[in-house]
């Protein structure tokens, strides 16, 4: 039976007792937001399964059943993380020749790919030059240095968890608020009378916000352009399958690697060239 502790003590965790496990602070202020609720549950799995060289190696299936979500939920979390450089994949056969499950290497916090600069000195164009600038140096840099074993916290008096000003603003990118108000449009266009078609000024305005956040992501995290974007939207909307089940901007990102394939198979083009100019965008969407 576990002993109570005594009024007036106080009780830290110990991290080597084995039922318990760590993650970075650094992910949890301003990486989770950004990397979305898939990333976010699949690394938390990976945190609680890696061994002191920060290396574990579930299965898809395991860390699926583990978290009660799909396996293809899973495998999108475990490419958003690889694209941000916070893990690394590699693959070990075994004696037979056979192979093991991926082996998935957590990298140090110093060696995750930056998401967005955010100053408030800078307009929106200079913000993103200086995003597309840092993101340059670091994939063009040295290969990153295996973790360090030494896992402790520097020595300091108190130790800030809160989101400090130097991390990202909740302001997508006037492309992604666009590229979002063209997807809710066209869906609108291709079913008026449905629950989009009636809503109001004020809640159109807050959807189109919200989906520009995915948008973003898209931009982004996962390193699609506008113009492709936009082709994807265009193809999802005029398609007789997929305008049915491309109903918000969540579920374009979700699909959209099968949305391209699935448009260059049928050869279809954009009739939609990106000039960062569709449609006027009310004062209240613009940042």
């Amino acid at each position: 039976m576990s002993e109570e502790p005594k009024k007036g003590e106080f009780q830290v965790r110990d991290l080597r007792i084995k039922e318990k496990f760590s993650m970075d602070d650094e992910y949890l202020n301003g990486y989770a937001k950004n990397c979305g609720w898939k990333a976010t549950v699949v690394y938390l799995s990976l945190c609680r399964h890696a061994n002191k060289n920060q290396e574990c190696f579930p299965s898809e299936k395991f860390i699926s059943k583990e978290l009660r979500i799909s396996r293809a939920s899973v495998m999108r979390g475990i490419k958003i993380l690889v694209r941000a450089n916070i893990i690394s994949i590699e693959r070990k056969r075994n004696e037979k020749g056979k192979w093991f499950n991926n082996v998935y290497v957590l990298w140090d916090k110093k060696h995750w790919h930056p998401i967005q600069v955010a100053n408030s000195n800078m307009d929106k164009n200079e913000r993103h030059v200086a995003n597309s600038n840092m993101a340059s140096q670091v994939a063009n840099s040295v290969e990153p240095c295996r973790p360090q074993h030494e896992t402790q916290v520097a020595d300091s008096d108190t130790k800030d968890t809160h989101e400090k000003e130097t991390h990202r603003k909740d302001t997508p990118d006037e492309k992604a608020v666009r590229l979002a108000k063209l997807l809710f449009d066209l869906i609108v266009k291709n079913n008026p009378s449905g629950r989009l078609g009636n809503v109001s000024e004020k809640e159109r305005i807050e959807k189109v916000k919200s989906w520009a956040g995915d948008i973003d992501r898209l931009l982004a995290l996962d390193k699609q352009s506008a113009e492709k974007v936009e082709a994807v939207i265009c193809f999802s909307q005029a398609d007789s399958f997929w305008k049915d089940n491309i109903l918000s901007a969540k579920k374009l990102r979700d699909k959209f690697d099968q949305l391209f394939l699935k448009m260059n198979g049928k050869q279809s083009k954009s009739t939609h060239q990106f000039t960062g100019k569709y449609d006027d965008i009310p004062d209240a969407l613009k940042a």
